[in-house]
């Protein structure tokens, strides 16, 4: 049994991301993972990840935009972002709040995010989503973010799981091949 289940029977889950939150300050791990507090799958997810990874759960009231850009101030060497957000084939979706196109174009922060960190970055941003990716309206919105975040935004442009074995990221903002498969993998 892995130290995640063994905490999550023995603590509850609360205690185990507050612990795991803990640990992961002072692991400094590279990898970054956005997960919506009310996200279907959350419990699996957070019972699939390394040990290692940080995580940033993020409330229906919260700014996502401006959560990440606090994390990413914080810990200057994540390099790879995991998004775990409920999306539609045009949204993304955070508690009662829908983020299309247009929120995204006018969203400043996303701006601040891309001048933070530059026009040079080699950070990635893997969207979890079997439904954006594989239309003109989510490939838009992944683009969009992408250019104004400076951040490579990856999606999967066919998949029936993101838990299947065969999950990749075969979409990205930047056009670039990138070899990436699942954070579970």
């Amino acid at each position: 049994m892995n130290l995640r289940k063994t905490l999550q029977q023995g603590l509850g889950l609360p205690v185990l991301i507050l612990f795991l939150s803990v640990l992961n300050l002072q692991s400094q791990n590279k990898d970054l993972v956005v997960l919506d507090e009310e996200y279907a799958s959350k419990n699996s997810i957070l019972a699939s990840l390394p040990v290692s990874t940080t995580i940033l759960q993020i409330n229906q009231g919260d700014n996502l935009w401006g959560e990440l850009k606090t994390a990413l101030v914080a810990n200057p060497q994540i390099s790879e972002i995991h998004f775990f957000l409920t999306t539609t084939a045009s949204t993304i979706e955070l508690g009662n709040t829908s983020m299309g196109l247009s929120d995204i174009e006018q969203d400043p922060v996303l701006t601040e995010i891309g001048n933070r960190v530059g026009t040079e970055t080699d950070i990635n941003l893997f969207v979890y989503s079997c439904t954006l990716a594989n239309n003109a309206q989510g490939t838009a919105l992944l683009r969009e973010i992408g250019s104004k975040t400076h951040l490579n935004v990856l999606g999967s442009k066919s998949c029936t799981s993101i838990f299947d074995p065969q999950f990749l990221f075969d979409f990205s903002s930047k056009g670039e091949t990138i070899n990436a498969t699942s954070i579970f993998q």
